[in-house]
This record gives structure tokens, C-alpha cells and sequence, in this order.
């Protein structure tokens, strides 16, 4: 259900924006090796190198499959501008609408 899938990510978004004053943004881990996949390089070195062991692997890859390099490129500028507004170097927005929006997008 799409409403209820929304109202997670919002609740989610809420109480990280509660806890996390100074949140920093991940690396874009899921772009750098989609965009190795497409060049063909093996998948368990491309994990290696972006240092996605053990358990972490199953979900990682799950996302991989539904996440296209398009959309894990969108949203890696998505994160540089969600970065460049915490920053205070974009104009006017609210940061957690982007959070919300990114989540939105590669869900």
C-alpha cells in the first residue's frame, strides 16, 4: 500500500530529523557500484571495494536490482544538493521535504 509505505518513510524521516542535528550523508555506495555493474566488473569485488560485508550484502544487493543506474545517479546529485542545503550553499528549501523526496524516488 503506497499510503502506508509514505507515512513510513515520513515517520522515519521524522525521528531521524529529531536525533540527527548534524547528519552527515552517506557515501554513494549504491550508484559507484551500479555504475560498475554496467562496466562489467564483478560484483563481489565492487561490494570489496565499497566495503559491504557480511550481512549488509543481502539488502545491498536487493537494492541493486531494483535501483537503476539512472535512478541511483538522480539520486546521488539529489544527496549533493540535499548536502550543499545543510551547508547552507543552496538556496531556500527544507532538508528533510529532499530526504523525503530521495526516499520516495529509489523506493
Amino acid at each position: 500500500d503506497v499510503d502506508a509505505r509514505l507515512a513510513d518513510i515520513a515517520a522515519f524521516l521524522d525521528r531521524l530529523a529529531a536525533r540527527s542535528p548534524g547528519l552527515s550523508l552517506p557515501k554513494p555506495v549504491l550508484a559507484q557500484v551500479r555504475s560498475g555493474l554496467d562496466r562489467r566488473q564483478p560484483l563481489d569485488e565492487l561490494l570489496r571495494d565499497a566495503r559491504i560485508w557480511g550481512p549488509r550484502q543481502g539488502p545491498f544487493k536487493k537494492a541493486l536490482q531494483r535501483v537503476s543506474t539512472e535512478k541511483a545517479c538522480k539520486a546521488l546529485m539529489t544527496t549533493a544538493r540535499i548536502d550543499r542545503m545543510i551547508k547552507g550553499a543552496a538556496g531556500v528549501g527544507n532538508v528533510w521535504d529532499e530526504f523525503l523526496q530521495l526516499g520516495l524516488s529509489i523506493g
